[in-house]
């Protein structure tokens, strides 16, 4: 938190190398699961850009306030570690 100010442009433009399609409005009730399918709808805001601000508005959107409060650093860390394999 000390640096952030002095880090998030530095994360901003590492981010920005890579665009992709962005839907600009994910979250539980605009995508449809049936197995091992998942269907995505409503992309009225989507756009180009870094496809991690649609994880973000995710999870933020999809974790009750009180069950994130405190353990932002170790989602964002377990959501890594999952990609990773």
């Amino acid at each position: 938190v000390e640096r952030f100010t002095e880090l998030a442009p530095v994360a901003i433009e590492e981010l920005s190398r890579r665009s992709m399609l962005m839907h600009g409005d994910i979250r539980a009730d605009n995508m449809f699961f049936s197995g091992d399918e998942l269907k995505v709808v409503d992309f009225q805001l989507s756009a180009k850009g870094c496809g991690a601000t649609d994880i973000g508005y995710l999870v933020s959107q999809g974790i009750p306030t009180p069950d994130r409060t405190g353990r932002d650093e170790g989602l964002v860390r377990e959501y890594v570690d999952m990609l990773a394999g």
